[in-house]
C-alpha cells in the first residue's frame, strides 16, 4: 500500500514514511519548527555509485509544519528541503564542531535500502554463482552502548516489508514511551493511507 500510494503521489517510499515521522517527531515534541537529520548514503555522484564502502553522512533539513499544512503540502515542502541539503551537503562537518551545535543532536531518520538487486545464491545452482553462508555477529562493545542522542528510526526496505528499530537514549526516554512512539508512528502511517 505505501509503495502504491507513493507511486500515486509521485514521490518515493522513503520521503513518505519520513513525512510521517517528521510529522510525528513534531506533533510528539509540540514543536512547529525543528531541524531532523537525514542519514544520506551520499553517494551522488555516479562515479561513486557503485563503489564499496562508508560514504554516509546526515543532512540537517529544517522543516516547519504550517497551521494549514496538508500531508502532501508538508510531503513537498520536506523533499525541496531534503533536496537543498543534500545539494549543499557539509559531509559530517557539523558532527566535527567542538562544541556540537544542539541540533546536530536532534532525532535522525536512516533508511537502508535492500533493493531488487541482493539475490542469494542456493546450494543447487552451479558452482560458477556467488554463495555465502550466515555469520553470526554481535559487537560486544554494543551490548550496553547507551546513546547520546535524541531517539532515531533505522528502516530496512524489501521487496515486500519495511522493518526497522527506534534507537533511543535509555537515560531520556522509557522502553514505554518509545513503544508509544513506534505505535504512533504506525498509526500516521495508516492515517496516510
Amino acid at each position: 500500500q505505501l509503495r502504491e500510494w507513493s507511486r500515486i503521489h509521485r514521490t518515493t517510499l522513503v520521503m513518505s514514511i519520513f513525512t510521517a515521522y517528521v510529522a510525528l517527531v513534531m506533533r510528539w515534541c509540540h514543536v512547529s519548527e525543528a531541524v531532523l537529520q537525514f542519514q544520506s548514503n551520499n553517494r551522488n555522484s555516479t562515479k561513486i555509485e557503485n563503489t564499496i564502502g562508508y560514504f554516509s553522512s546526515r543532512l540537517f533539513l529544517r522543516i516547519g509544519i504550517l497551521p494549514n499544512d496538508t500531508f502532501i503540502s508538508l510531503l513537498q515542502r520536506i523533499t525541496a528541503e531534503y533536496c537543498r541539503a543534500d545539494e549543499h551537503a557539509d559531509f559530517g562537518y557539523l558532527e566535527a564542531q567542538s562544541p556540537q551545535p544542539e541540533f546536530a543532536r536532534n532525532s535522525m531518520f536512516n533508511w537502508v535500502p535492500q533493493g531488487p538487486d541482493v539475490i542469494a545464491a542456493s546450494e543447487t545452482e552451479p558452482q560458477r554463482s556467488l554463495t555465502f553462508s550466515h555469520v553470526p555477529f554481535e559487537y560486544l562493545a554494543l551490548r550496553d552502548f547507551e546513546l547520546d542522542y535524541e531517539p532515531s528510526i533505522l528502516l530496512y526496505d524489501s521487496p515486500r516489508e519495511v522493518t526497522g528499530a527506534v534507537q533511543f537514549p535509555m537515560s531520556k526516554h522509557s522502553h514505554e514511551a518509545m513503544a508509544g512512539l513506534g505505535r504512533a508512528f504506525l498509526r500516521f502511517i495508516e492515517a496516510m493511507l
